[in-house]
């Protein structure tokens, strides 16, 4: 590689895990000696005019060292790397013990916020070299100088070359089976240039309050396998797509525990949720949130990608509804006598605001009180709504059996007036009788009314009407 004098350098690179492409890359063992024969660094392993300012960036591995070259910056500017072997997924995951968000000011450029957990570190020019690691707490160690491998030729283009080791990268871990990395030229005073990728949001002065967003990722750094390091920039700047919900409460639902799950189709993204317009928070599939008021609720997911851009929210709003239906009995509940007409409204009704009623067995109740049984009659019906809510009510009336009730019973009943005036005097004979304690003669007259009404029975009288007089009479006899 060659760099032209007068032009500055500072480099900045970051490794950490990425996503797979069908492209592969080659191992290389370059030699160090600050020149790049054609192919020394293996196949599809070379970035031409990096961040539009004419630089040239080389990298390839092998199982003991990364290798890095750069071609057309200053010598004597540094060359600055971050690297994190193995990270988490997303590479912003998970706690300062898996990697720096922060990075370390060189040259007057320090990120304020980097696009992954960087373990490593490391700084590179003419006559002086030096990395640091992470040091669990979110800050870097103290410098190690002078490590691996270098080589520079300034006659020949500004080419510098550099050897790191992979146990220096991962701290002892030796080769990573994948990364990702962003890189960066620098001159003092915070001025950078040659990103690779070129991050949209990095001018030429950088400052130490800054964020990186690209990076490039490698999921695999197998010999043979590997992929190419410049072929796949992570994130897009375009906004991840929005999740899909793929579990849900019913709706309408009578549980008051709102259990979601989602997923989204590009990988290392994290998900903000947010419940009935709330502001959103990191969350993670299955979400689950306890609902303590009726009605709708919506429920929203976005998913973030590193660069920290939002896709749009998907979601979705159900009803809450924990309260069963109401059944009301209106009319006459109380006492009957055999000659009235029994009379009960049923009514049932969902609460307001609630799910609807689904289904309900509520009848209304009706017919001569003679058709019903003598003594307590009770009726029940439930109502359910759509969302599963199950009302029950009941009621209770009362049939009463009087001779004089009877004695109407029989006008209504039997078609000859002048049979019916007969029968009517008896009954009422019989009710005079029991008035006056004489209970056996009551008894004798009743007896006497059942006769008359069988010798009516087929011919004034049908068998069925004949049947309810005779048992109303014996009721009165018992």
């Amino acid at each position: 590689m060659r760099l032209t004098s007068g032009l500055k350098l500072a480099f900045v690179l970051t490794l950490t895990v990425a996503a797979a492409t069908p492209a592969r890359a080659q191992w290389a063992t370059p030699t160090l000696d600050g020149y790049v024969a054609p192919g020394e660094y293996g196949a599809n392993n070379q970035l031409d005019n990096a961040g539009n300012t004419g630089q040239t960036w080389y990298i390839t591995w092998d199982a003991s060292n990364l290798y890095v070259g750069i071609v057309n910056a200053n010598l004597a500017e540094g060359a600055v790397i971050y690297i994190a072997g193995n990270p988490q997924r997303p590479p912003t995951c998970c706690i300062n013990a898996d990697g720096n968000l922060s990075g370390f000011n060189y040259d007057g450029t320090g990120f304020s916020s980097l696009p992954f957990r960087a373990t490593f570190v490391t700084y590179v020019k003419d006559g002086y070299r030096e990395y640091r690691n992470s040091d669990g707490s979110g800050g870097w160690s103290g410098p190690t100088a002078d490590y691996g491998t270098y080589a520079s030729n300034a006659g020949n283009s500004n080419t510098r070359e550099v050897a790191i080791p992979w146990n220096a990268i991962t701290s002892g871990g030796g080769l990573p089976t994948s990364f990702v990395f962003f890189g960066y030229l620098t001159s003092s005073g915070g001025y950078i240039y040659g990103q690779a990728p070129a991050d949209s949001d990095i001018g030429a002065f950088a400052g130490t309050n800054i964020a990186a967003t690209q990076y490039y990722s490698v999921v695999n750094t197998g010999d043979g396998t590997s992929t190419p390091p410049f072929s796949d920039e992570q994130p897009s700047a375009s906004p991840p797509p929005p999740p899909t919900i793929t579990t849900t409460p019913a709706n309408p639902t009578n549980h008051s525990t709102g259990i979601f799950t989602f997923s989204d189709t590009q990988a290392d993204v994290t998900f903000q949720c947010a419940l009935d317009n709330g502001a959103f928070s990191t969350c993670a599939s299955p979400q689950t949130y306890p609902i303590a008021t009726e009605g709708r609720h919506t429920f929203a997911v976005e998913a973030v990608n590193s660069a920290h851009i939002s896709s749009a929210a998907a979601s979705f709003t159900w009803l809450l509804d924990t309260t069963p239906p109401t059944i009301t009995y209106s009319g006459n509940t109380g006492t009957y006598t055999v000659d009235q007409t029994v009379k009960v409204t049923c009514t049932a009704m969902d609460n307001p605001g609630g799910s609807g009623l689904a289904s309900s067995t509520c009848a209304n109740i009706s017919g001569p009180a003679y058709s019903f049984k003598l003594g307590a009659n009770t009726y029940n019906a439930t109502a359910t709504d759509n969302a599963g809510n199950v009302g029950v009510g009941s009621v209770t009336f009362t049939v009463k059996d009087t001779t004089g009730g009877l004695g109407h019973v029989v006008s209504g009943l039997e078609t000859k007036p002048a049979v019916a005036a007969v029968m009517e005097v008896t009954l009422l004979s019989a009710e005079a009788a029991f008035k006056l304690g004489a209970r056996n003669l009551g008894d004798l007259l009743l007896t006497s009314f059942i006769a008359q009404v069988n010798a009516q029975e087929g011919k004034s009288l049908t068998a069925a009407q004949a049947a309810t007089l005779i048992g109303l009479a014996t009721a009165l006899e018992e």
